[in-house]
């Protein structure tokens, strides 16, 4: 379980802090990671889902709130140490290696579940592959409303948000 929840959350940071070191995508990158960062100091809820070619999609819906990030995968909820302060740490360090070798950029502005949101993209190389990145922010919170991350082998990640009515699963410690 230790290895899925950073990779959900690993991915998503790495994917949309994405950004160069030119001017206007320094701007870019500075509303993406204050975003990012104000995320994890919240309760919030997530529904990710990854796609590979040729499997079934998989979903796990993940709630954190306080020092635990919630899980629920194939119909069981678990429960593990959240720390706002690794969060911060791997946000600030997933910034400063993707600021070197790509791309972001403001894109437009689109609605997520009714609410007004501007649009972020990213695209980067590790080691000779692609990522490219789309990050969907709140215009009235700041707030991610929505990623997705796009991998070379044909991998999509997505994640919905939400911050309302957001409690700990009943039962699960």
């Amino acid at each position: 379980m230790r290895v899925l929840f950073p990779s959900c959350l690993g991915g998503l940071a790495a994917g949309v802090l994405l950004a160069t070191p030119l001017a206007h995508a320094q701007d870019c990158l500075a509303i993406v990671k204050a975003s990012s960062l104000a995320q994890v100091k919240v309760p919030h809820a997530d529904v990710h889902v990854t796609t590979t070619p040729g499997q079934p999609p998989q979903r796990i819906e993940m709630v954190f709130k306080n020092d635990k990030a919630y899980t629920l995968i194939d119909g069981a909820w678990s429960s593990m140490p959240f720390s706002v302060k690794d969060q911060i740490e791997m946000i600030n360090s997933s910034t400063d290696r993707a600021a070197k070798s790509s791309t972001c950029q403001r894109i437009g502005s689109e609605s997520v579940n009714g609410e007004s949101a501007t649009v972020f993209a990213s695209h980067g190389e590790a080691r000779g592959k692609a990522t490219d990145a789309r990050m969907w922010l709140s215009d009235k919170t700041g707030l991610p409303l929505k990623s997705e991350v796009r991998l070379a082998n044909g991998m999509v990640m997505t994640d919905d948000f939400r911050y309302t009515n957001v409690e700990a699963p009943a039962g699960v410690k």
